[in-house]
């Protein structure tokens, strides 16, 4: 979508519109201001109103494949580890848990030790109740 609207903007910028003029022009392609001001600045700057290179360390490690496996196992088995599964994928765990939560939209958590009640435990429990309260 944006390799159709880029060049309208710089033939409209070309043509001497500003740069609310050329909002108002393409309020049918829902353009947000911001893209026509740094699109004509990136013209300006380079000649070209193709994507920069990108700085800094590419997220190689964050494969679709390596995505996929993990959400799999996480969906298998809810209770897993993000340290065992970094150590099986050879990962490290903090990249582990950045794609659980970030990449992969998920919470992490841990079965605590939850007392959990049975019939008899709450029918005691209703008992020493209504005892207490008389």
């Amino acid at each position: 979508m944006l390799e159709e609207i880029r060049p309208k903007i710089v033939t409209f910028h070309e043509s001497g519109f500003s740069n609310s003029e050329i909002l108002k022009r393409l309020k049918n392609d829902k353009v947000n201001p911001i893209l026509i001001y740094r699109t004509i600045k990136r013209y300006i700057e380079t000649g070209s109103v193709s994507d920069r290179k990108r700085v800094g360390r590419p997220r190689s490690a964050h494969t679709p494949a390596l995505k996929n496996s993990v959400r799999c196992r996480i969906l298998r088995n809810p209770w897993r580890s993000m340290r065992k599964m970094s150590r099986e994928f050879c990962v490290n765990h903090k990249m582990m848990r950045k794609l659980v939560v970030e990449d992969l939209g998920m919470k992490s958590y841990k079965m605590k030790n939850v007392h959990h009640l049975n019939d008899s435990i709450r029918r005691k429990r209703l008992e020493r109740c209504i005892q207490l309260k008389a």
